[in-house]
């Protein structure tokens, strides 16, 4: 487990704090079942130094924030599995850290195979593609704040290009205050979707490429988002029009 992989849990950890470590892709949901997450760890480790991982059937870790704790406690810590722990260690001091039972965590397991759907369902338009830098993110999350009440995310594809705000879901005010910024990348259609603002909290604040998928049978979008590097895929769930 190298320092890639550790810092990737890190990331992980602002979104569940419990998973199942599977190698090359571990998936995940977060606690409010709007994000659901992939990361491939094989781009950046392949476990080898890792004595007594179990390729095929993963490792569970029910309270991560501890885990990385305890990781934090040494300087470039030698861990191994054994006996169902982890032994975090030193030359001269160590430290254990219990797996979990992977059956009782298959909750906090995420479907890859709805990630790899967004993209290939021959269903589902591509709508809007843009980029969404961290500066942008940060930029949603401090709006949210100045923004009392306002607990949405709205991405809005109009006159070729992206919009994205943040206001008030509230049809009884119609003089809402509104948060407004506009994104590099393009449209084919006029939409307006929603994103409750505790997905874009949970994300990794870093830079994503953004695909819109629109199902028009369903009438139904999917927002899809993946770092430069690969490593990181998302789908955040819309919020339904009443």
């Amino acid at each position: 487990m190298n320092e890639n992989t550790i810092g990737i849990l890190k990331l992980i950890s602002g979104i569940t704090n419990s998973v199942i470590i599977e190698h090359p892709v571990t998936s995940f949901v977060d606690e409010y079942g709007n994000v659901l997450g992939a990361v491939h760890l094989d781009k950046g480790d392949d476990f080898k130094e890792l004595k007594g991982f179990d390729f095929q059937n993963g490792v569970g870790i029910y309270d991560l924030k501890l885990f990385l704790n305890k990781l934090q406690m040494f300087q470039d810590p030698v861990i191994e599995l054994k006996d169902k722990q982890f032994i975090i260690k030193n030359d001269t001091s160590s430290i254990t850290h219990n797996t979990s039972d992977i059956d009782v965590l298959q909750n906090y397991k995420g479907n890859y195979k709805i990630i790899q759907s967004t993209l290939t369902s021959k269903s589902a338009d591509t709508v809007s593609e843009f980029r969404l830098d961290k500066d942008t993110i940060d930029s949603i999350i401090k709006a949210h704040g100045n923004l009392p009440g306002s607990d949405t995310v709205y991405v809005i594809g109009e006159d070729k290009g992206v919009n994205i705000a943040v206001g008030t879901d509230n049809t009884f005010n119609k003089n809402t205050e509104i948060y407004k910024t506009s994104v590099f990348g393009e449209s084919k259609q006029d939409f307006e979707i929603k994103i409750p603002i505790n997905s874009i909290k949970a994300i990794p604040k870093i830079d994503y490429n953004v695909i819109i998928k629109y199902n028009k049978e369903k009438n139904a979008y999917r927002v899809y988002l993946t770092d430069d590097s690969g490593i990181f895929e998302f789908v955040l769930s819309t919020i339904s029009w009443l």
